[in-house]
């Protein structure tokens, strides 16, 4: 019989100790992440399979050459899948640490996001209603040109001219700001394109 305890230091058994301590923490963790509905069962399920696995990788360390072979093969089996469910439980509680993070990320550029479509959708209705004024004013200047050079028609003319002119300016910073909020959305879409490419492996 190997006496594994005279082949290991000290040092060896402290790493292997916190090694076990530290992955266990963790997958019994993830498994009341991974069963949400049911997360106390999970912690006493995955407490138990820890202190199993432990169990069984001490038992198989003594008793390897005088167990049964299919006695020794069936424990080291088991112990592989319980192995199985503790990389699965630690990938659960890691996957929820950087779903969490880019959730906040995503929160953060929705919050950003939203107050400036609403700008640009104030700001096109500004401009809409700016075109159908000028038009309004077009369709006037015409007509009273249609009917002839009075001073009448004339006055209105110049009148109707520096009321479009004013539109027009109106139009052009109005425009001006569009463009300035359809920027800012791009550089947000592009943040938001940044965290779900973050996002997408882990999903």
């Amino acid at each position: 019989m190997v006496d594994w305890a005279a082949r290991f230091s000290s040092v060896d058994v402290s790493a292997a100790t916190f090694l076990a301590s530290v992955s266990g923490y963790f997958s019994v963790a993830g498994m009341s992440t991974l069963f949400a509905g049911a997360a106390t069962a999970a912690v006493v399920m995955g407490g138990a399979l820890e202190f199993a696995k432990l169990v069984g990788v001490s038992w198989l360390s003594r008793s390897w050459s005088t167990a049964f072979v299919a006695l020794r093969w069936a424990i080291l089996a088991m112990v592989v899948a319980l192995m199985g469910l503790n990389a699965m439980g630690c990938y659960g509680y890691l996957t929820r640490a950087h779903l969490q993070g880019q959730l906040a990320g995503q929160i953060d550029v929705e919050s950003r996001a939203a107050p400036v479509c609403q700008q640009i959708e104030n700001k096109t209705a500004i401009v809409a209603d700016l075109n159908r004024r000028i038009g309004q004013i077009d369709s006037a200047v015409e007509e009273a040109t249609r009917r002839g050079r009075t001073k009448n028609a004339m006055d209105l003319v110049a009148q109707q001219t520096r009321a479009r002119a004013d539109l027009l300016a109106q139009r052009q910073v109005v425009a001006s700001e569009l463009a300035d909020l359809r920027v800012r959305l791009a550089a947000i879409d592009a943040q938001r394109q940044r965290v779900e490419a973050e996002v997408g492996p882990v999903r």
